[in-house]
């Protein structure tokens, strides 16, 4: 294919991406139709003999009826019909509404009941199609969790609010399951080079527009491919580019397995402190980074129980400097005062997806159908936004990520003001790198301590 083709077939995958998001884009008012708007359905609606009304089950796995709005349980069962009560017969509106169906004329797990005749009183309370509605979405749920226990709950949920084409406000009432972060483009490319980023900067741009919004991110977290980074720089001058701390330290243990140092690492404290600490120079400001790299340069050539590493270390230190000390590469490598250290959450999405996707190399066409039900996922989120009913955040996870940022701030703090030494500093921030692995690797050794004991007793 000639350039032009290439560059032709990128344009046309832009312009269907951009035509995606006006199909995808969250319109508040879209379907926000409130079951109080349905002024013709009175409660003294007549009711036609052989209607056959909707059915759904109740967390006992008994039946509710839903017809014309309002919902009904099971009162009494007779000897050829069933009486049926209001759901609301119970609480503070005692409704006495009650209405007859035939038995069951479906089976145990997918009934059908046939309306026979009313008491011919008129409800005494407000019908509410969306509660209804949310009610039986939610015992279909179950019904279709039991048996397909192999798929993901997020993908069910997707799939079956799509099916039942659920309004906003119905959306809004979902129970919620999921955190409040969502995308809001989705945006397939045809590599990652830098031609391919700008025609994608390009198209938001355009979108950004068509909807009255400036496309002026304030910070991008991204991984450190070198199309990303030099179109940020020309199409978005004014945004912070931030790397992701995740990548980086993926990026330094793969140089350590390159050179042989992995294994060393995980079982010589010396070396596995030192680079810790090599690790811990982006927690500082930018303008002590270069300090801290020389200070390290000086320390592993002069320390006698690194000696043995000295070449490997020579190597990793070179690689370090050329790769991320670079003056076009500070502003993405410090994170001594940001909040949000990593893309984790982009790529947890993006593993969420391939588990929703159930298999590798989808076709367009399935591919199309999963995110139209990823969609339904992003205004089921939104609107349960609205709705006040956001999942609340792992008090655990977040106190932890707190603590990390703000002994990071106090570090460098304590540093500027001349509290402690630069290696000092160095240390207390390595203390803060890989302490989940730390932990492991204490547990680790504990073990094997343990099972040496026991084999000389």
């Amino acid at each position: 294919m000639s350039t032009s083709n290439l560059d032709s077939s990128k344009f046309t995958a832009i312009s269907l991406i951009t035509e995606s998001i006006d199909k995808m884009q969250i319109n508040i008012t879209k379907n926000n139709s409130s079951s109080n708007d349905i002024a013709s359905m009175q409660q003294g609606n007549v009711l036609h003999e052989n209607y056959l009304i909707s059915v759904y089950k109740s967390s006992r796995n008994g039946h509710f009826l839903c017809l014309h709005g309002s919902t009904y349980q099971i009162d009494r069962s007779m000897d050829e019909k069933i009486k049926w009560k209001c759901k609301q017969s119970r609480n503070e509106i005692r409704c006495r509404a009650k209405i007859y169906t035939t038995k069951n004329l479906g089976t145990d797990e997918i009934p059908a009941y046939q309306y026979l005749e009313s008491n011919s009183i008129q409800h005494s309370h407000d019908i509410d199609q969306d509660q209804q509605k949310v009610a039986s979405f939610i015992s279909k749920l179950k019904d279709i969790g039991r048996s397909r226990r192999t798929v993901p709950s997020s993908k069910i949920v997707n799939e079956l609010a799509t099916s039942m084409k659920l309004s906003d406000n119905q959306l809004g009432m979902i129970p919620a399951y999921a955190s409040i972060s969502t995308p809001v483009v989705y945006a397939l490319l045809n590599d990652k080079k830098t031609r391919t980023y700008k025609l994608l900067f390009d198209a938001l741009k355009r979108k950004a527009e068509e909807i009255e919004m400036a496309f002026e991110p304030e910070r991008i977290i991204s991984d450190f491919e070198g199309g990303m980074i030099s179109t940020v720089k020309k199409q978005l001058p004014n945004t912070t580019h931030q790397g992701c701390l995740f990548h980086l330290y993926q990026g330094l243990t793969k140089q350590m397995k390159k050179l042989g140092l992995w294994s060393s690492y995980k079982d010589h404290n010396d070396l596995h402190l030192f680079i810790k600490k090599v690790m811990a120079i982006v927690l500082l400001k930018p303008k002590v980074m270069d300090h801290a790299y020389q200070l390290l340069l000086n320390q592993y050539l002069k320390q006698r129980r690194l000696k043995q590493f000295i070449v490997q270390l020579t190597k990793f230190m070179f690689y370090f400097q050329k790769q991320w000390m670079a003056s076009s590469m500070r502003s993405m490598i410090t994170f001594y005062d940001v909040d949000f250290k990593t893309n984790n959450w982009s790529e947890s999405y993006n593993s969420a997806l391939q588990r929703r996707a159930q298999q590798n190399h989808l076709s367009i066409w399935a591919l199309i159908e999963l995110l139209i039900t990823e969609e339904t996922a992003v205004r089921i989120k939104h609107f349960q936004l609205l709705n006040g009913k956001a999942r609340r955040v792992n008090k655990a996870v977040r106190d932890d990520v707190l603590e990390i940022n703000k002994k990071i701030i106090e570090c460098n703090q304590k540093f500027e003001d001349d509290e402690i030494q630069l290696d000092e500093c160095l240390l207390s921030l390595a203390s803060l790198v890989g302490v989940k692995y730390d932990k492991w690797r204490k547990l680790r050794k504990k073990n094997r301590k343990r099972k040496d004991d026991n084999a000389d007793n």
